[in-house]
């Protein structure tokens, strides 16, 4: 009974809250490649000569176009199902949890969509369109697996002097930032730029972070590790950086900024050739090879040491009748070796919008633009296992969007929304035959969507 008692005691003070937030509606979406024009001779690869190399004709004005109207979820917010809990240690010190997970597909988050597979799209070479940065696919139409805790998994103990240490997987300070700056409302629209980048709308991570309040301004700081060393090898990074953040709210005005650096590397794995059944190759479950003549070949991986810098600036201010938001972010890839399988550069955005409320009806509208420059200077494998060198340069390509919408709240926790948006990349056509030339498509994303979001 005693210990029956302490159980009681202890729970008395914790506190358990379940929460989510349901979105389900209607999505008509499409997206325009252009500059899609190059068709390879038959027989011909990538490397370079007449029977194994390119032999292309380039059409720059030459378009391809996919689209879907959809009964779907996801395309204002994310749904999602969470637990969050907070326990009194006394003194004014209280421990918190949030475990949160997120409900059925959410294609529209990010870059993830930013690839066609070519052969979809109708044209004759291999590969496919990729690095456009538009952010956009298909509407979740999908019941998909999910894993508990894979949007926030995280731990956190918080003083009465300010200060909040925690630890565990979530959202970064850059995610935090546009999520709270986003004139349609941290949102899965198409049309703004930092909305439909994984860099700003996928920031996660897992490490430790601490923050600390200053009267009107918070200051934070996070970092995260994940090294791998291997005797007689170099040292392996997996997103391994820090994240520095300032925010400032008083009255009509909020301003918030935030610096993210995150490292990777990889090892260099040179092609090799085993005869099948050895005890190399095919034997140990290598993924990446092919047979062909009764050989087992392993595909080379180019070593990579990549340095990522995402940044962001945001301000709104409020002022009754409108809500007004400005925001800038940038990404920034390097990588140190001469030949890899990434994209780097840089690609900058900005973004101007405004919330109007008018009784139970919110009007909100943004545009948005920056430019592009990233590129491929890596290597292409070509179907016969030939490496070539591409040696191409970033140049530098507009970005526009807009999104235009309105919510009708019916109540604190049921709204309906209706919403159209743009967002256009594009293309540069100076280059007729090079390895990775599709990072210069153009490609241009619209959507119309309505649907009710209920949260609980």
């Amino acid at each position: 009974m005693a210990a029956l008692a302490t159980v009681g005691a202890a729970q008395a003070q914790s506190s358990v809250t379940v929460y989510g937030i349901l979105d389900a509606g209607y999505s008509d979406i499409s997206r325009s490649v252009t500059g899609a024009g190059y068709t390879y001779a038959t027989g011909t690869t990538s490397s370079g000569s007449a029977t194994n190399g390119y032999s292309s004709s380039f059409d720059a004005a030459k378009s391809y176009k996919q689209s879907q109207q959809a009964f779907a979820f996801n395309n204002y917010t994310s749904s999602r199902f969470g637990i969050r809990g907070t326990e009194d240690l006394g003194g004014g010190t209280r421990a918190s949890f949030v475990i949160e997970t997120g409900i059925n597909s959410n294609v529209m988050a990010g870059y993830s969509q930013a690839s066609i597979s070519r052969a979809a799209m109708g044209l004759t070479d291999v590969g496919d369109i990729q690095g456009t940065g538009t952010g956009a696919g298909k509407n979740g139409t999908t019941l998909d697996a999910t894993t508990l805790g894979n949007r926030e998994l995280n731990a956190t103990v918080s003083f009465n002097t300010g200060t909040t240490v925690g630890a565990g997987f979530g959202s970064t300070a850059i995610r935090n930032t546009w999520a709270a700056f986003d004139p349609a409302g941290g949102t899965n629209l198409v049309g703004n730029l930092l909305t439909n980048d994984a860099s700003f709308s996928s920031n996660r991570a897992t490490g430790a972070g601490i923050s600390q309040r200053l009267g009107d301004f918070t200051l934070g700081a996070a970092m995260s590790q994940n090294n791998d060393k291997m005797t007689g090898l170099s040292e392996q990074k997996s997103s391994s950086g820090y994240t520095l953040n300032l925010g400032y709210g008083k009255g009509p005005l909020a301003f918030a900024a935030a610096t993210q650096q995150v490292k990777s590397t990889s090892r260099r794995a040179t092609q090799s050739t085993t005869t099948a059944g050895s005890e190399t190759g095919c034997e140990m479950g290598t993924t990446n090879l092919w047979a062909a003549g009764g050989l087992c070949t392993v595909a080379a991986v180019p070593e990579t040491d990549i340095k990522t810098t995402i940044s962001i600036v945001a301000a709104s201010y409020d002022m009754k009748v409108a809500k007004l938001f400005a925001n800038y972010g940038r990404v920034k890839v390097e990588d140190s070796k001469s030949v890899n399988g990434g994209a780097e550069g840089k690609r900058d955005a900005y973004v101007l919008g405004a919330q109007v409320p008018m009784g139970k009806v919110q009007l909100f509208g943004l545009y948005s633009w920056g430019n592009n420059e990233m590129v491929t200077r890596g290597s292409s494998i070509a179907i016969d296992g030939t490496t070539i060198s591409n040696g191409r340069t970033p140049t530098k390509r507009d970005v526009t969007g807009y999104t235009v919408g309105a919510r009708y709240n019916m109540s604190k926790r049921t709204f309906a929304y209706a919403a159209v948006g743009e967002t256009k990349l594009d293309a540069n056509s100076t280059a007729t035959s090079s390895p990775n030339s599709d990072r210069e498509y153009g490609v241009k994303v619209q959507q119309t969507t309505v649907g009710l979001v209920h949260s609980f």
